[in-house]
């Protein structure tokens, strides 16, 4: 895989992960699936009663000149973004299928020396964008990316 390939772009999700405050509670690890065309993070939340687990599959659509996002959520919930990345800002967007409870989501991912500010926003059937979630992810000490 050549450097200046759109795929090599994912190695920055490469490694183990935790978010500022729930540092004794969240975990996430992220890495290349064997052939380098995807990157696979798994993570766990414990800060609540019951642990939560969830499971990303980063990607680069050459057809689509487009990177993918699929989520997958213990409960069964899963969702597909897809977007680019701009002087190293990743800008994700998606949406569920229409119906009564119809949205969409908008996702941006901004390096920092620590790791990545997390930013998630919603609009339900069309609606105003309303901020969802903010989170800081930094590297986990000895992530070895």
């Amino acid at each position: 895989m050549s450097a200046e390939s759109p795929r090599a772009a994912l190695d920055f999700f490469r490694g183990e992960w935790t978010i500022r405050g729930l540092e004794s509670t969240y975990t996430e690890s992220c890495d290349w699936l064997p052939g380098h065309g995807f990157v696979v993070c798994h993570a766990e939340d414990r800060s609540e009663t019951q642990p939560s687990f969830s499971m990303s599959v980063f990607g680069y659509s050459e057809t689509g000149e487009q990177y993918t996002y699929h989520g997958f959520a213990g409960p069964g919930t899963q969702r597909t973004l897809r977007g680019n990345v701009h002087d190293g800002i990743w800008r994700f967007h998606g949406q569920s299928e229409r119906g009564p409870y119809w949205r969409r989501w908008q996702v941006t991912i901004t390096p920092t020396a620590e790791g990545f500010h997390f930013r998630e926003e919603v609009s339900d059937r069309s609606g105003p964008w309303k901020s969802a979630v903010e989170f800081a992810y930094v590297r986990k000490a000895n992530s070895g990316s």
